[in-house]
């Protein structure tokens, strides 16, 4: 780890622990512009001695211009950008980009400062571009079926952070020359590595200051948020006023299933899940009415096999070509659920 002292020797828990703490320390020294919010920029600014107006240009050239480099925002004073140039624009090194889909899919890896990597995903589609982002470099939620969870969580990312891998799938578009509602990224998931919700005061901040509409400007309903089920963090979604989407990685119709395949079921079982869910669903009518989906997903595996079992709501019969599983959520919590099956495959 770049700049640490951690002892090598201790817990996993206790490197952990010094991971972050190290890291906080370094983005309080320094944080990159991406980090910054308007009013923050234009506080910044002021203390430097510029106008207001300056911290205008400034976030438009990061968010609406995708300026890579403090030097191509010509129209700010040369004496401004030296001091900018002192700043990093992102904490985040490209380290290799994989290429699929004769270039409609784009798989970046990014190093941290501390040595840690995340990825984000671009795809491509004739009608829209979705990005996929990630919001901690590990996990903590132990998934038995995630590779990411294996890794155990390292570090919860910054706001700017998240927000820079947006930014880059944006610049990689225009690299590719694409046109229309496909040359600008029109959707945006976060679920890439980590769980959001363990982050969520960061978390929330890149949501918006991606949604600012004087900057990146995108809509709140064009982003989705996934989570594995941590019951705070849909009740705290329920309260605020973007109504962004809700995904929720559910996995297995009962209890006993879902503790086997993700341990956060023992915290939070389905019937707490669902509960906040129907709290979520009347709350978020009030805001604009964000959608919600259920991810359950046949797991195929090569370390085990994970048997499918339906739950004993369903009882024995089942209707010809209908799923029951589906069929007892719609009825329960009013809203058409998904059955998506992951097949895993080569890179």
């Amino acid at each position: 780890m770049v700049g640490s002292t951690t002892d090598r020797s201790a817990s996993p828990l206790a490197r952990r622990g010094e991971r972050e703490k190290w890291y906080n320390k370094l983005v309080m020294e320094q944080r990159c512009l991406y980090d910054y919010n308007l009013d923050e920029l234009t506080e910044l600014l002021r203390e430097w001695g510029e106008p207001a107006f300056r911290a205008r240009q400034l976030y438009r050239h990061l968010y609406v211009r995708l300026v890579d480099q403090v030097e191509r925002m010509s129209d700010l004073p040369l004496a401004l950008r030296q001091r900018l140039a002192a700043i990093p624009l992102s904490t985040l090194r490209l380290e290799r980009v994989q290429i699929g889909d004769e270039g409609l899919t784009r798989k970046a890896l990014f190093r941290l400062p501390d040595g840690a990597v995340v990825e984000t995903v671009l795809m491509v589609y004739p009608d829209r571009s979705t990005v996929c982002v990630s919001t901690q470099a590990g996990c903590g939620m132990g998934c038995v079926f995630c590779a990411t969870g294996q890794l155990g969580l390292l570090r919860n990312l910054s706001s700017g952070e998240i927000v820079a891998q947006a930014i880059w799938a944006s610049q990689e578009l225009r690299a590719m020359g694409m046109a229309g509602a496909a040359g600008r990224v029109s959707n945006l998931v976060f679920m890439g590595m980590g769980e959001p919700f363990a982050n969520y005061d960061r978390w929330w901040q890149a949501v918006e200051r991606l949604h600012d509409p004087k900057g990146f400007n995108l809509g709140a309903r064009s982003m989705t948020v996934s989570t594995v089920g941590l019951v705070k963090g849909i009740e705290r979604l329920a309260n605020e006023r973007l109504p962004i989407n809700l995904a929720i990685s559910l996995h297995a119709p009962e209890d006993d299933l879902r503790s086997e395949l993700m341990p956060v079921n023992r915290r939070y079982p389905i019937s707490a899940l669902l509960a906040a869910t129907r709290a979520y669903i009347a709350k978020s009518r009030l805001v604009g009415a964000s959608r919600l989906s259920m991810c359950c997903c046949r797991v195929k595996t090569t370390i085990r096999a994970m048997p499918w079992r339906w739950p004993a709501c369903c009882g024995a019969k089942r209707r010809a070509g209908r799923n029951s599983f589906t069929s007892t959520l719609s009825r329960g919590i009013r809203f058409p659920a998904r059955r998506w099956i992951v097949r895993s495959g080569n890179e």
